[in-house]
């Protein structure tokens, strides 16, 4: 059956830098990939609960849902899926209280715009996403300065 998924993305940021998390090894869908905080839109969940509650299952943490900055479209025939993503800038509430990670991801890391290729194969259909998270950035930032 072919089915159509929501899904919701955190740009979490410090103002410089990007909030990677590394995908346990024995998840089914990209496991040992990088990405960002999110997940699936629950019915009648709106776009930014879905965010605030996958980023606390993620990483025991609170977020501040900044601003809409992306939205794609990733087929997957394989899986007969077709999934939209909706990403936001987003800060830690707390920063200071730390982050713990769930189960679903072994490790985190703070990285600046120039280091993304490290951690991401120059063809992954997720590197637009990010870079898009930086530009939003740095323009909500000259907005500020203004």
């Amino acid at each position: 059956m072919k089915t159509q998924k929501i899904i919701t993305g955190a740009f979490v940021h410090d103002g410089n830098k990007l909030l990677l998390l590394k995908r346990s090894p024995s998840l089914s869908f990209f496991p040992g990939k990088y990405d960002i905080p999110g997940g699936h839109v629950e019915f009648g969940e709106t776009l930014e609960d879905a965010l605030k509650r996958e980023s606390m299952e993620e990483l025991c943490a609170e977020i501040h849902v900044e601003a809409l900055y992306y939205a794609a479209t990733y087929l997957f025939p394989e899986r007969d899926e077709h999934w939209v993503e909706i990403n936001y800038l987003a800060r830690l509430k707390n920063p200071e209280k730390g982050i713990a990670l769930s189960k679903e991801h072994t490790e985190f890391k703070w990285v600046t715009e120039q280091e993304l290729e490290r951690y991401f194969d120059k063809g992954d259909s997720f590197l637009p996403a990010l870079r898009k998270g930086f530009e939003a950035l740095k323009r909500m930032k000259q907005q500020r300065a203004f």
